[in-house]
C-alpha cells in the first residue's frame, strides 16, 4: 500500500483513541506534520492529547471537526465510518484514507498474521501468539501481539525485525478502512454471526467487512462449521479449513486442495497428522477447541515442532482476562467475569462451557442484534438472569415466558448485589452481558475490571 510519508505529507488523525495516539508517536518520529480532529473537546481527550497540544499540534473539535479537510493522509480511528461525506470528499480529491494498523503494515518488517471473526478473536489471537513465542523465544525471534487487543502494533514497530512475527486481532471497524494491500499474509476468520448491527448498515456490510481480510495474497484459515465461511472457501486462492465437528475427508470434499485442522479420535490433527490430545486443553467448551484449531491453522507453518508447542500452551494457558475468568468465591458462591461476551452468541457459548445453572448478569448497550440466541441459551442453562443497563427493557421483553427468574436493575453494581442476595452456596454467578459496554463503560475491559473489583470487595468484607 502506497502511504505518503515525506516532507510534503500533511496528516490528520480522526478520533484520538488508543490507536491514533500510537500513530501520533509514529508520525512524530517520522517528522510528519499532523493535526487532530475529534468531536470531543481537547479537555476531554486525556493526558496524551494535552501533551500533543503542548507540542503545538492543532486540534479541531466540536460538531465541525471534519470541516475543511485539506490533509493528504487521513488516519481513521476504529468506530468512525469511512464513508462519512467529508471523508468521501477528501478521498475524491486524492487524500489517502487509512488507519493505524494499515500504516503499521506498510512499514513493518515483521510477518503480519491476522485474526478476525464475530467470536473468539481475542482468545485465538492470544493462543497464536503463545504458540509462536513458545517455539521461537529461545531462538531469538520475537512475537508481537496487538491490533484490536492490547497495545497498538505501530507502537512496537521500532523493536521489530524481519525475522519477527506480528499477530493482529482485527475488528470489522478496522478492516473497513484498510486497503487490501495492507492485509496479512495469513488470516483466520473464526466465525461470522450477527454483531455490530448498530454501526454497520446491515448484515451484508458486516460480512463484507470481515471478508476484506482475505486479500488475493492472503492464505485464508476458515471455520468449515460456519455456513457463511463454508461458501467463502471456494473463492480463496490458498486455504486451510478447520472444524471441531467434521473430519479431514469431509473438509477435502469442500475443497480438495485445502489444508485441514480437525479433531480425529480425540486428537487435534493437521492434514490428518496428530498434534496433541484435546483432553490436554485447559480451557472448557467447544468454542475454545475451535479457537485452538484456528490458532494452530494460522501459525502451523512457522512451528518447528507443532506437537511440542501445542503441549506447552495447552497445559499452561488458562484463558484471557474477562473470558470466563474466575475472579472470586464468597460464602460458597463462585463469581466469573466474562465481560468480553458482547453478543448473544458469545454468551451462549460461555454458558454452554460453564455448565450448571448459574445466575447470569446480562445487559449494557444494544447492538441491534437478535436476542433469540440469548433467550435459548438462558432457557437451557440459567437459573436466573438479572438485566441491567440501557438494553434491559428490550432484553426483558425477549425473555418473557422463559422458565427462569428474571429481575431488572439499572446498573451492573445493583445487578451484582441482587445476585449476591439470591445465590446459594455451591452456585455460580457470571457476568456475561451479551451487549456492548458503551452505555456505562469505556470498553469491556473497564466493565470487567469493575466487576472484578466489586467481587474482590465482597471477598474482603467476608474475610474481615
Amino acid at each position: 500500500m502506497n502511504i505518503p510519508l515525506s516532507d510534503s505529507t500533511t496528516a490528520t488523525l480522526i478520533g484520538l483513541g488508543r490507536s491514533n495516539l500510537a500513530a501520533a508517536d509514529f508520525l512524530t518520529r517520522r517528522h510528519v506534520r499532523f493535526t487532530v480532529r475529534d468531536r470531543r473537546p481537547l479537555s476531554a481527550l486525556g493526558e496524551g492529547a494535552q501533551a500533543l497540544a503542548a507540542r503545538g499540534v492543532v486540534f479541531f473539535g466540536g460538531d465541525s471537526y471534519l470541516d475543511h479537510l485539506s490533509e493528504n493522509l487521513i488516519l481513521l480511528s476504529p468506530g468512525i465510518r469511512p464513508d462519512l461525506p467529508p471523508l468521501a470528499a477528501a478521498v475524491a480529491r486524492g487524500a489517502v484514507l487509512t488507519n493505524e494498523v494499515a500504516l503499521f503494515s506498510a512499514f513493518s518488517p515483521a510477518l503480519l498474521l491476522g485474526v478476525t471473526g464475530s467470536d473468539g478473536k481475542t482468545t485465538t489471537t492470544t493462543i497464536a501468539g503463545r504458540l509462536l513465542s513458545d517455539a521461537w523465544a529461545a531462538k531469538g525471534r520475537q512475537v508481537f501481539v496487538g491490533g484490536n487487543i492490547g497495545r497498538p502494533l505501530i507502537g512496537m514497530l521500532p523493536k521489530m525485525r524481519e525475522q519477527d512475527f506480528a499477530v493482529a486481532e482485527l475488528s470489522s471497524f478496522q478492516l473497513m478502512s484498510m486497503d487490501r494491500a495492507a492485509m496479512p499474509a495469513r488470516a483466520v476468520i473464526t466465525n461470522i454471526t450477527e454483531n455490530h448491527l448498530n454501526w454497520h448498515t446491515d448484515m451484508a456490510e458486516y460480512i463484507a467487512a470481515k471478508h476484506r481480510i482475505l486479500a488475493p495474497h492472503t492464505h485464508a484459515i476458515l471455520n468449515a462449521d460456519d455456513p457463511i465461511l463454508r461458501s467463502t472457501a471456494a473463492s480463496c486462492r490458498s486455504l486451510t479449513l478447520f472444524s471441531a465437528q467434521q473430519d479431514r475427508r469431509a473438509l477435502c470434499a469442500l475443497r480438495q486442495d485445502c489444508h485441514t485442522m480437525t479433531v480425529e479420535s480425540g486428537y487435534i490433527c493437521a492434514d490428518g497428522h496428530p498434534i496433541g490430545p484435546v483432553s490436554s486443553i485447559l480451557l472448557p467448551g467447544r468454542h475454545n477447541l475451535e479457537n485452538y484449531l484456528a490458532a494452530l491453522g494460522l501459525v502451523f507453518p512457522f512451528l518447528p515442532d507443532p506437537c511440542e508447542a501445542f503441549a506447552h500452551v495447552a497445559a499452561s494457558f488458562r484463558g484471557v482476562p474477562h473470558r470466563l475468568e474466575l475472579v472470586g468465591e464468597c460464602n460458597g458462591v463462585r463469581y466469573y467475569n466474562s465481560s468480553i461476551d458482547s453478543t448473544p452468541s458469545r454468551t451462549a457459548a460461555s454458558l454452554d462451557a460453564l455448565g450448571g445453572r448459574p445466575i447470569v448478569l446480562c445487559g449494557g448497550a444494544d447492538k441491534g442484534l437478535s436476542p433469540a440466541p440469548l433467550r435459548d441459551a438462558l432457557s437451557r442453562h440459567a437459573r436466573a438472569v438479572i438485566l441491567f443497563g440501557a438494553a434491559r427493557s428490550r432484553l426483558a421483553d425477549a425473555l418473557q415466558d422463559c422458565n427462569l427468574i428474571v429481575k431488572i436493575r439499572v446498573t451492573m453494581e445493583e445487578a451484582l448485589h441482587t445476585a449476591v442476595a439470591m445465590a446459594k452456596p455451591g452456585e455460580t454467578v457470571v457476568l456475561s452481558p451479551a451487549c456492548t459496554s458503551f452505555d456505562a463503560f469505556r470498553d469491556y475491559e473497564e466493565r470487567g475490571d469493575r466487576f472484578r473489583t466489586l467481587v474482590h470487595a465482597l471477598t474482603s468484607h467476608r474475610d474481615s
